[in-house]
């Protein structure tokens, strides 16, 4: 067995505990590694919150065992006491600590409480010595007279496009200036054709420094702190991107877009735990292709002969092929929604902090219904229902 995996997580962590049961670390450990081989089925998870449970009551006092535990919660949709457990976790640690700044954000994210978790959100640039990205003192009123602004990208492909409905606010509220949008590779081309006056430049990321030299910024802004920026913290009050100049949707399209899985990041081992529970198994996913039949459009890349040189190719594909988009949490619904295009957002139980935990509306796209699991590794429920519907629309 490789020396770093999950399942060797597993095995030490169950060694440690055996050697010393009374030990609340080693539970806590214990309860970490079940939580990263949660995934598609539903084995591991009821794991993870009986090792965190038994270690948070053992060391009350721990800030591990504490947002160990505070993590069960979250996982399980349990986002009050998620809350209430990363609060305290927060207090111990004199509100130093990022990640447990972070995840409280999302936790009041998931509760609708907007106003409150992007305030809270932003510290998560403050791991960063000398972060110039974060939002300045004076905010927005400092940045009046500035001739120049550059917005970085954050995150994945899926945040860009998200957020990118919030840059041309930033440059109607900042006349000014010119507003440079970093883009994450691939995104770029399709931006261009979001972003078309000249009160915009878009620019491909190759590195921080570069962004910096060929905009020449006064000021320096994440793209996912533009909410609390603008001082438009509630998702719907502004409205996705939209392609301009020769993009035109197929009216007469009758396609089904088909993406059943996120990238992995390899080598990102949180991101990747979180993948697997994100996206469903090709075992399971069968059921949509076969509804879907002769309509379906794979938009699945590096599968079955898909590989888009860049986004702006799968934004045309979309808009050429596609009259509904059938996808996982991954950037492909995001930009799907983001055209208009109606898609069908398949999602796991423990839900992304942007989806909410209940209903099958979402303010941040108004073409988007979504699908979710009502258990945790319950895809099945899922896959049938949307194979239904498909049944229904397409006999």
């Amino acid at each position: 067995m490789p020396p770093d995996t999950p399942w060797s997580d597993l095995s030490k962590a169950q060694a440690a505990v055996l050697r010393d049961p009374g030990n609340p670390l080693p539970w806590r450990d214990l309860g970490e590694a079940h939580l990263a081989l949660c995934g598609p089925g539903p084995e591991h998870y009821a794991e993870v919150v009986a090792a965190m449970k038994f270690a948070v009551d053992k060391a009350p006092e721990s800030i591990r065992c504490v947002v160990g535990m505070a993590a069960a919660c979250s996982l399980f949709g349990d986002d009050a006491n998620a809350l209430m457990l990363y609060r305290r976790a927060r207090d111990m640690v004199g509100g130093k600590d990022h990640l447990i700044v972070s995840s409280e954000a999302c936790a009041l994210f998931r509760m609708g409480r907007w106003n409150e978790g992007w305030v809270l959100y932003e510290d998560r640039l403050n791991h960063q010595q000398a972060c110039t990205h974060k939002i300045q003192p004076g905010g927005l009123d400092a940045m009046r007279t500035a001739s120049s602004v550059l917005v970085l990208h954050e995150q994945g492909n899926g945040d860009c496009f998200q957020f990118s409905r919030y840059v041309p606010e930033l440059a109607r509220v900042l006349p000014s200036a010119k507003v440079w949008f970093e883009t994450p590779p691939g995104a770029a081309s399709l931006m261009r054709r979001v972003f078309v006056t000249n009160a915009f430049g878009v620019l491909e990321r190759t590195s921080e420094a570069d962004a910096r030299a060929a905009a020449k910024p006064d000021f320096t802004v994440s793209v996912m702190s533009l909410p609390l920026l603008l001082g438009r913290p509630v998702p719907g009050e502004i409205q996705p991107m939209r392609l301009r100049y020769g993009v035109e949707r197929n009216k007469r399209a009758t396609g089904i877009g088909l993406c059943r899985a996120g990238n992995p990041y390899f080598g990102q081992r949180e991101t990747s735990y979180n993948d697997r529970r994100r996206s469903v198994p090709e075992f399971e996913f069968y059921q949509i292709m076969a509804a879907a039949g002769d309509r379906a459009v794979n938009l699945h890349a590096g599968t079955d002969g898909f590989d888009p040189k860049d986004w702006l190719e799968t934004a045309q594909i979309m808009l050429d092929k596609c009259a509904l988009v059938i996808s996982v949490d991954t950037a492909v619904a995001h930009l799907a929604a983001s055209l208009g295009i109606d898609t069908w957002l398949l999602n796991r139980f423990d839900s992304c902090w942007r989806w909410g935990l209940k209903g099958e509306t979402t303010p941040w796209y108004p073409s988007m219904r979504i699908f979710r699991q009502p258990v945790h590794g319950d895809w099945a429920s899922v896959i049938g229902a949307v194979a239904a519907e498909l049944r229904l629309l397409y006999p």
